[in-house]
């Protein structure tokens, strides 16, 4: 490799190296060289890029799986371009404002011509397939995968999900998100991240079973469950009463039933 980066470097400029290396690398899935690339994701010739889309697709070849706009986190992408246009400034080749500007461009990606069955779970799948064995082996290993995936569970969860939605239109709740999984494995049989994995205008791509959320009432089987180990039975009374909880730098949190009364003693079974 010396050798022949030596020999590279007599025959050729450092920017026409460079575009070689452009002209080849990958930028994820089958887009390989900066043409194809600019092609894929925003639908364009590479010389019609915006200065935002230039900065986003520089970023990708080191990493890019992890870093894809259609992956399970595209806030990394969008991460990555902002050290992109930094480094710009730091080395003249743009202005401060410049960069602002760029980074308050938003991004409008050409649709995917592609059907993926469960989009989330095959970029969740490949996640961590990339962090067992690497972008290399997953992009050319030739690996053949097994998943617990159930398709049938899958298109109902898809199904059950839109329906759900379409009757919050009124309500202005634009997607939602479900996940199923078998309660003696683990094994995850259906995922959907997003009513749209290709709907880039509500954020997609960004898969919300991963996220980290607050349990809200999910989290009363659990505590119900520990309070019975522990000796509780349905007839053991407790006191359903008003209660505040200090938090520092913030005010009180005084939680409230849903029926906004407090009924005294109560039987683990009334709660």
């Amino acid at each position: 490799e010396l050798i022949l980066s030596l020999q590279a470097e007599s025959a050729y400029t450092k920017d026409q190296i460079l575009e070689m290396y452009l002209n080849q690398v990958g930028y994820g899935g089958t887009a390989y060289g900066i043409e194809e690339a600019a092609r894929q994701y925003f639908g364009k010739s590479a010389r019609d890029l915006t200065l935002a889309e230039s900065a986003m697709l520089a970023g990708l070849p080191i990493s890019p799986t992890i870093l894809s706009p259609f992956g399970t986190n595209p806030y990394l992408g969008k991460i990555r371009q902002q050290q992109v246009l930094e480094s710009m400034v730091a080395t003249n080749t743009i202005t401060e404002d410049e960069k602002v500007s760029a980074l308050a461009t938003p991004l409008v990606f050409h649709p995917q011509g592609i059907s993926i069955r469960a989009p989330h779970f095959v970029m969740y799948v490949k996640d961590l397939l990339v962090k067992e064995y690497g972008e290399a082996v997953v992009a050319r290993g030739g690996l053949s995968v097994t998943t617990t995936l159930d398709l049938n569970l899958q298109n109902t969860l898809q199904t059950e999900i839109n329906q759900e939605l379409s009757t919050l239109t009124k309500l202005h709740v634009q997607n939602g998100a479900g996940l199923i999984l078998d309660p003696k494995t683990g094994e995850v049989l259906a995922m959907v991240g997003s009513r749209n994995f290709f709907d880039s205008e509500h954020d997609g791509q960004v898969n919300i079973t991963l996220q980290s959320r607050q349990p809200g009432s999910s989290i009363k089987p659990i505590t119900y469950a520990l309070a019975l180990s522990s000796g509780a039975t349905p007839s053991t009374t407790i006191d359903d009463t008003p209660i505040c909880f200090t938090l520092t730098g913030q005010p009180n949190y005084c939680p409230k039933n849903y029926d906004g009364r407090f009924h005294g003693k109560v039987t683990l079974r009334t709660a």
